[in-house]
C-alpha cells in the first residue's frame, strides 16, 4: 500500500477537510507503523495507552483501553467437576468380621472340653460361610430369611438341626454394627448409573 501525503493539501481542502485528513491518514498509519503501549491508573482503573508516531506527528490522542480481564471461570468448573467426582468415587463399605464374634461360638456351661471345643470350632466355620456367601446376597442393614439359604451349610456336619441352630444366632446379630467392619472403596460405577438415567430422560 502507498500513501502520498502533502503539505500544500490541508490548506487546499480547508480546515475540515484537513482535520479529516489527518486522522484518516492517522488511521492508517498506525495500522503500518508499531505501537508503543504503556498502562496507567486512572481512576483505579488500570488503563491501557498505546502510542504510535503517527498520533504525535498529526496531534492525534492516544487511545485508551481497558486491559482484558482474564476469566477463571472453567478453572473453578473443573475443580468443582473433580470434587463431585472424588466425593461420589469414595464410597463406605461395610463387611463382616472375619472373626466370629463370642456370642456366636458361645457354649453351653455343662459341655465336656473335648465337645465344647469341637462346637467352637463348628461355630467358626458357620460363621466363615457366612463371611464367604451370606454378605454378599444380605449386606448389612438387610434382614435375613427364616429358612437358611442352600450355600449356609458344611460338609461336615450333617445334622440339620446344627445348621438352624447356626442360622438364628446370625439372624439375631445380622445387623449389629459391632459385627461389621466399616471401609471405603474406590468406585466409579456411579457414572454408568447417572449416565443411563440421562439418557432415559432424553429418551422421553
Amino acid at each position: 500500500m502507498h500513501i502520498l501525503l502533502s503539505r500544500g493539501l490541508p490548506g487546499v481542502l480547508g480546515a475540515s477537510s484537513a482535520e479529516d485528513f489527518r486522522l484518516g491518514a492517522a488511521v492508517i498509519s498506525n495500522e503500518l507503523c508499531p505501537r508503543q503501549s504503556l498502562r496507567c491508573q486512572e481512576g483505579g482503573e488500570i488503563m491501557r495507552i498505546e502510542y504510535s508516531p503517527i498520533n504525535d506527528l498529526y496531534g492525534v490522542a492516544p487511545r485508551r483501553r481497558q486491559p482484558r480481564q482474564r476469566s477463571n471461570a472453567w478453572l473453578i468448573a473443573l475443580l468443582v467437576f473433580a470434587g463431585v467426582f472424588f466425593f461420589e468415587s469414595i464410597r463406605p463399605v461395610k463387611r463382616l468380621r472375619a472373626t466370629a464374634p463370642s456370642d456366636f461360638v458361645h457354649t453351653r456351661p455343662d459341655l465336656g472340653s473335648t465337645k465344647a471345643t469341637a462346637q467352637e470350632q463348628v461355630a467358626r466355620s458357620y460363621w466363615d460361610v457366612a463371611v464367604e456367601f451370606v454378605q454378599k446376597s444380605y449386606p448389612f442393614g438387610s434382614s435375613l430369611p427364616s429358612t437358611p439359604p442352600s450355600d449356609f451349610r458344611l460338609e461336615e456336619a450333617s445334622q440339620s438341626g446344627v445348621r438352624t441352630v447356626y442360622w438364628e444366632k446370625l439372624r439375631e446379630m445380622w445387623n449389629r454394627p459391632e459385627v461389621w467392619n466399616t471401609s471405603f472403596e474406590w468406585r466409579t460405577d456411579w457414572v454408568q448409573g447417572e449416565y443411563n438415567s440421562l439418557v432415559l430422560i432424553a429418551n422421553k
